[in-house]
């Protein structure tokens, strides 16, 4: 099981469980929420890192 863990207090933990059907990010250019398919964060933790990993929802690529 994978989580996110961070710490809102000196007294609070707050722990998440990952599950692949539930990993979203927003669109850089619109802000819109975008679901992440468990195989494309494989490839995104293959030749990157998520910090900086920047994606654009479909919208925001057509304009392009």
């Amino acid at each position: 099981m994978f989580y996110i863990k961070t710490n809102i207090s000196d007294d609070v933990e707050l722990k998440v469980d990952l599950y692949d059907d539930e990993i979203y990010t927003q669109c850089t250019e619109c802000g819109k929420e975008i679901q992440i398919e468990k195989e494309e964060l494989i490839d995104i933790l293959k030749n990157g890192d998520l910090a900086s990993t920047s994606i654009k929802c479909e919208q925001c690529t057509e304009q392009r």
